[in-house]
This record gives C-alpha cells, sequence and structure tokens, in this order.
C-alpha cells in the first residue's frame, strides 16, 4: 500500500460519527495490519505517535491526535517525510489535562494500544464522540 491510498484507506474507515475508542482502536489495528512501501516498521520508518493536550487558553477542548510518520530514503539517502493523523476534539466538563505524548517503541503494537486506553487523556474522552475529527494526509 502506497501511503497516499493509507490515507484513503483510513479515511473511509473512520467517521466522525464514531466515538474515540472505535475510531483510535480502527487506526492502531490499521498500523499494525497494512505495510506502506518503501516504509519497513523494523527500521522506524513507519512509526506511530499519540499526542493529547486541553483544553488550554487557545482551545477549549481536550484533543487527541494518532499520528503514522512514514519515513522515506532513496539510495540509502534522507529523501522525505509525510504523515498520516487522526486529530479528534472532545468537549470535556471539568478537564484539565497537560500536554504529552508517547511513541510506540520498545514495546508490541498491542501494548501501544492498552498504552492508549489507559492513559488520562482517553480515559476523559473514551465513551464520547468527538466534535471536530478529521483524517489528514501530507508532507512535513
Amino acid at each position: 500500500m502506497t501511503p497516499e491510498e493509507s490515507y484513503s484507506f483510513i479515511e473511509d474507515k473512520i467517521t466522525d460519527l464514531m466515538a474515540a475508542e472505535e475510531a483510535v482502536s480502527t487506526f492502531i489495528d490499521f498500523y499494525d495490519s497494512k505495510e506502506i512501501e518503501g516504509c519497513p516498521k523494523e527500521n522506524e520508518d513507519d512509526m506511530l505517535l499519540f499526542q493529547y493536550s486541553g483544553p488550554s487558553s487557545s482551545s477549549p477542548y481536550v484533543s487527541i491526535n494518532l499520528t503514522r510518520q512514514y519515513v522515506f530514503y532513496e539510495n540509502g539517502e534522507y529523501e522525505n517525510m509525510a504523515q498520516l493523523r487522526l486529530d479528534m476534539e472532545f468537549k470535556v466538563k471539568d478537564a484539565n489535562l497537560e500536554p504529552g505524548n508517547f511513541w510506540l517503541e520498545n514495546m508490541s503494537v498491542k501494548e501501544f494500544k492498552n498504552k492508549v486506553f489507559n492513559s488520562e487523556a482517553f480515559q476523559q474522552v473514551k465513551d464520547l464522540k468527538p466534535i471536530n475529527a478529521y483524517v489528514e494526509y501530507g508532507e512535513v
């Protein structure tokens, strides 16, 4: 699967009607089950990041993000990087969450998924439907 095809694939799978748990699970399972051409996971050329924040002075919402990052090399030389992102924002009463993140590293995909689901950020939104949810793909 090409990176561009990954965007079309995940955009069709995740809808703005999904609750957080289903959308996040779908994105992580997609990472686990689909290889991206030219981005071997064992070389850390295809990585997964979970980020969270909010509310803050710049946004009244709790936000969570999963980013699948692709790193491309040509003839052993770095060429470029691209990201496939799932962003979700939630209106959470009495939320107070410090920004944070963690990568899928030194753990299995199953352990990463459990860490996401057990995080303080996810616990605040797990049963909610987002007020904003979108999938994006682009070079960085």
